[in-house]
């Protein structure tokens, strides 16, 4: 059986990644040992690989918004869309017509598309897991079963596949989406060590 993956870190330090696959966005597997070490500072001369510079600019990546909110549902008469603003990363993956409004309250109709598996097919491209759906009185939260790190150019870590993250801020906590989620590399989130967008200010 295979030994499941863990990211595990510091608020001080780089993600320590133990057993996992590293991927470019483009699906590129990138070669490292068992054990390697990615940059969350955003400072490194490496990327994605930490470099040690995280110590010598004294990096904190320690959480400011702590203020979680409640995950709201958007009930429809098929499906309900589950939306979890905290971990959202803002990549704009959830883009279909009547269905997410970004510039309407509220910004979600589950009625707004026939076609449940269409909904479902976008739902399932949010990289950070904050939108989850219901179906049949199921609330679906998991869809990867292989594990792999997806390193973004430009932006954060996905995360698929049911792999532990263990740190000193109790995040895993947090995670409503157990198998999909998204770190900051950039070190300004105000939501460490989940992106919350600010690679993009």
């Amino acid at each position: 059986m295979k030994k499941q993956g863990e990211i595990v870190f510091t608020k001080y330090g780089p993600y320590t990644i133990v057993d996992v696959p590293l991927y470019t966005e483009d699906g590129t597997f990138i070669e490292t040992p068992r054990v390697y070490s990615l940059c969350r500072c955003g400072a490194s001369n490496s990327k994605p690989f930490c470099d040690g510079t995280h110590g010598k600019i004294n990096f904190v990546g320690e959480r400011v918004k702590n203020k979680l909110g409640k995950t709201k549902i958007y009930a429809g008469e098929n499906i309900s869309i589950y939306d979890n603003r905290y971990i959202c990363c803002h990549d704009g993956s959830c883009s279909l017509e009547n269905v997410f409004l970004p510039n309407d309250t509220p910004w979600i109709n589950p009625d707004g598309n026939p076609d449940i598996e269409k909904i479902i097919e976008i739902i399932k491209l949010c990289p950070s897991g904050a939108l989850t759906y219901e179906i049949n009185k199921e609330h679906i939260t998991a869809w990867f079963d292989e594990e792999k790190i997806i390193f973004t150019k430009e932006g954060p870590l996905h995360i698929q596949g049911p792999i532990e993250i263990k740190d000193d801020q109790s995040s895993d906590e947090i995670l409503i989406s157990k198998d999909h989620y998204s770190l900051c590399t950039c070190g300004k989130s105000k939501k460490k060590p989940f992106c919350d967008g600010s690679h993009d200010d």
